[in-house]
């Protein structure tokens, strides 16, 4: 039998001594694949690589976590095994990833393989941070 490994993440923009402000997001997701989530904004994009869609697995549909809220990306049943495709838009990420080029670091909690940002927010990518979690080596979802 399958079990779902799931990927925990914290980010946060990294600030230097000066700021005061300080912002995070915490998302968590069931994971069998390579994946990447787009945050741009208050929104939220799953771009889907390989294998099972995140939070899709055996049947079953998982919510993505953000900050604690569920939200389940996938419109329509089945696992969206390797389609190359993007999910629903989630529109409540708070705080928004800001319209400026900012720098974020990501503390990861759990993850069965790697989680890292692929683009940090630019003028050139219109303000998109990008995190892939790929737990693509590793056979099945456990």
């Amino acid at each position: 039998m399958k079990r779902l490994i799931f990927f925990v993440l914290f980010f946060m923009m990294c600030i230097s001594a000066q700021t005061s402000a300080n912002a995070s997001t915490t998302i968590k997701a069931y994971i069998d694949g390579q994946s990447q989530i787009i945050l741009q904004g208050n929104t939220a994009q799953w771009y889907h690589i390989l294998h099972d869609a995140p939070g899709r697995n055996g049947g079953n549909d998982y919510a993505t976590f953000i900050n604690g809220t569920g939200w389940f990306p996938w419109p329509n049943p089945g696992t969206y095994n390797s389609c190359e495709c993007y999910s629903n838009v989630y529109n409540a990420v708070s705080p928004p990833i800001p319209s400026s080029s900012t720098k974020f670091c990501l503390k990861v909690i759990f993850a069965r393989e790697s989680v890292e940002i692929k683009e940090q927010p630019t003028a050139q990518n219109n303000y998109r941070l990008i995190i892939e979690f790929n737990d693509d080596r590793t056979v099945g979802a456990d």
